[in-house]
């Protein structure tokens, strides 16, 4: 009553800065203030204890992982072990840039594994970048190249942090949780050595480069996304797996003659997909 006698009055909520609320304009109710008018949305304090509860049992799981993460983080921070460790990739990938670019990868796998987005990044940023950079890649493409997998180490097994929070939340296996993730992830771990070879994907060169560029990566995507999920307009077989997958790889990847491959790979799936489909009988 006090609430909406504030509301009819023209008063806003003050005082309260606590996580989780917002300052909602007057005239408008926040979801909790809606819910208690309906008996079985209604918060009360069983449903309180029974939150509390759940929300304790999903945390045990990711609050593991995390220490686990953290142990490594730290004894790789006290040692200097991730300085040695750039070193060295630089020295073993030589004049190769490929190589390069695949110890990178791993190691930022390691130093972005269970830290959040902004330590993560200053991390790889700190220690991946340069090496990148000094083998000839843009100042941009290589702080992105390393920030994507430092990332993505949130959804790459074992520690997985992201993948373990949603199988608590899911009730489901923690790791098998994990390879699902990274199965439906699987274009974000190819997308970063794109930008190396073709840097129009960060908006850098002649507009109609980068729009180009933009498009094939578009349907690159889709053809891979088709691949691993083994759906394109119906159901796939092995064959149209394998040419979805190359024809999506082979768009991403720059290059004109790459470019046909994959529009023609991509191309002859659909047809023989659209044929499929009007043979298919339809369901009464």
């Amino acid at each position: 009553m006090i609430r909406i006698t504030a509301k009819k009055n023209g008063f806003r909520r003050a005082g309260i800065s606590h996580a989780g609320t917002r300052d909602y304009p007057d005239g408008r109710f926040t979801p909790q203030e809606l819910a208690m008018l309906k008996a079985e949305t209604r918060f009360t304090f069983k449903s309180f204890i029974e939150a509390l509860v759940a929300s304790s049992r999903g945390a045990l799981m990711v609050s593991a992982c995390c220490a686990c993460s953290g142990l490594i983080v730290g004894v790789l921070s006290l040692t200097g072990i991730g300085y040695k460790f750039i070193n060295l990739i630089t020295i073993l990938a030589g004049d190769s840039l490929f190589l390069l670019m695949v110890y990178l990868m791993l190691t930022s796998f390691v130093l972005g594994m269970g830290i959040p987005t902004t330590p993560a990044y200053i991390v790889v940023a700190t220690l991946g970048a340069p090496a990148l950079i000094k083998a000839g890649a843009p100042q941009l493409v290589a702080h992105m190249f390393v920030f994507y997998y430092a990332i993505l180490s949130f959804i790459t097994p074992p520690v997985c942090v992201a993948a373990f929070a949603g199988a608590a939340i899911a009730e489901s296996k923690a790791m098998e949780t994990g390879f699902i993730a990274l199965k439906l992830g699987i274009v974000a771990f190819i997308v970063p050595y794109m930008f190396v070879y073709q840097p129009a994907l960060l908006g850098i060169g002649e507009t109609p480069e980068i729009i180009w560029a933009a498009i094939t990566a578009i349907i690159g995507v889709i053809g891979i996304a088709g691949g691993m999920q083994g759906w394109l307009l119906c159901s796939t077989s092995a064959w149209e797996r394998v040419f979805l997958l190359i024809g999506g790889l082979t768009l991403i990847y720059p290059g004109l003659s790459t470019d046909i491959i994959g529009f023609g790979l991509l191309f002859s799936v659909g047809i023989v997909q659209m044929l499929r489909r009007r043979r298919a009988p339809i369901a009464a």
